[in-house]
């Protein structure tokens, strides 16, 4: 019987062997694997996002946070799940950007030059999709008028799956100063020529003319010689003496050439004769009919811009040294109403921003109309000039102008010179 062996050599080649052939087998097989996973579907969903603003524009500016950004991110259906389309959103991060000039000043979005991250740290989604940031409109260089663009930036997780990276389109915020309209849409003023020579103007004096009236007139008079029969205001037929001294004959005849003190003090005693007028425009609302209404002596004396808010809805900017160029200064006027961003104050015009930013303690105060007012016929009766209004010194010429301004401050579109709050302190609400 014969027997085959192999020998020791070859039985260690066929070892080998089948141990090369395991080996590759299991390499192979890897490699397929890997292969295969290089084929595995990857999704980047092409999300989007949106956001609101609560409240929603216009926008009334506060001490502190003014309004609540939202940004609301969704996707398409992620398929096969898991991972939900919902997590995929969370896994990614928003930022909000503001509209910009390129020198930090809000613009509206269709006028940016830079996009400004607000955030420093991006904030991932909720369960819903949803960011929240609160915004400090002031902080960011806003005032009343102002119209800033806001838009969100979603960031993708960056995963195997993922929303991709994606902007909101933007939306535009205008801040006001509150629910007070500065400028009333019924406000009324009139200037000296008016109450001194139109017909309707000189008959309306004797009407505006009570007994606390009749007594702030003849202060203002203290440098006049009057008529002797003028001295009783408790007796309406002194008030109506008064009134035909203020104005001369009612009617056309002599126009401003007919006697009466108003036409007159155009030429002197010009105070005088302003702050009569003025007088006679605080008690309008003893003639106006409807809903017309006269302005009051708590209203400020204002060299800012005014966002003007007609029928409740924000209507044009004011900007009182571009309405009475160039009795404040001067500007390039852009809007009819509005001045550029260089803007130059004559004198009277830094005064009268003097004025305006006056503080009181550490709160900002302003100045009203009946300080003004009562810094005029203290003038007027004392002759002490100049006079101190909130550390602001004024001379007879200076109270004359800014008088005369107040005058014609509703008369009749408003020239933002007088609000009915003080604007830039925040206080119209």
């Amino acid at each position: 019987m014969c027997t085959f062996s192999l020998s020791r050599r070859y039985r260690s080649i066929l070892v080998y062997r089948e141990n090369y052939l395991t080996l590759a087998f299991y390499m192979l097989l890897a490699l397929a694997i890997s292969l295969s996973s290089v084929f595995v579907h990857a999704d980047t969903l092409s999300g989007s996002t949106s956001i609101v603003s609560l409240p929603a524009s216009p926008v009334k500016l506060e001490v502190g946070n003014d309004l609540t950004l939202t940004s609301t991110t969704i996707a398409p259906e992620h398929s096969p799940s898991p991972p939900t389309t919902q997590s995929l959103i969370s896994e990614g991060k928003v930022t909000f950007l503001l509209a910009t000039d390129g020198s930090g000043n809000p613009v509206p979005a269709n006028a940016v030059v830079d996009w400004v991250d607000l955030m420093p740290k991006k904030l991932a989604p909720d369960g819903s999709g949803q960011t929240s940031i609160d915004v400090d409109l002031d902080a960011l260089g806003f005032v009343a008028g102002t119209t800033g663009g806001f838009r969100a930036h979603y960031v993708t997780g960056g995963g195997r799956d993922k929303v991709g990276t994606h902007f909101s389109d933007p939306i535009d915020i205008t801040a006001t100063n509150g629910n007070i309209d500065p400028l009333p849409d019924n406000a009324f003023t009139y200037s000296q020529g008016f109450y001194g020579s139109a017909p309707l103007g000189e008959a309306a004096v004797s009407l505006l003319i009570d007994e606390a009236t009749c007594a702030d007139i003849l202060d203002a008079l203290s440098g006049v010689s009057l008529p002797g029969s003028i001295y009783d205001c408790s007796d309406i037929n002194v008030r109506h003496d008064l009134a035909d001294f203020l104005v001369g004959e009612v009617g056309n005849v002599g126009g401003n050439k007919d006697g009466g003190f108003l036409p007159s003090g155009f030429s002197k005693n010009n105070l005088a004769a302003q702050t009569i007028t003025l007088l006679l425009n605080l008690n309008l609302d003893m003639v106006l009919t409807g809903d017309a209404e006269a302005i009051h002596d708590t209203y400020f004396i204002n060299i800012d811009k005014v966002q003007d808010i007609v029928g409740g809805v924000p209507d044009g900017i004011i900007d009182p040294v571009a309405t009475t160029k160039p009795e404040l200064g001067d500007c390039t006027i852009v809007n009819t109403t509005d001045c550029d961003a260089d803007r130059a104050l004559n004198d009277l015009g830094e005064r009268v921003e003097a004025l305006d930013e006056s503080v009181v303690g550490s709160q900002p105060d302003g100045s009203t109309v009946g300080e003004i007012l009562d810094a005029a016929l203290a003038l007027l009766m004392t002759g002490t000039s100049p006079q101190n209004v909130n550390n602001v010194e004024l001379s007879s010429g200076d109270l004359t102008g800014i008088i005369g301004l107040i005058n014609e401050s509703f008369d009749p579109d408003p020239t933002g010179f007088v609000t009915a709050c003080d604007y830039d302190a925040l206080v119209c609400n």
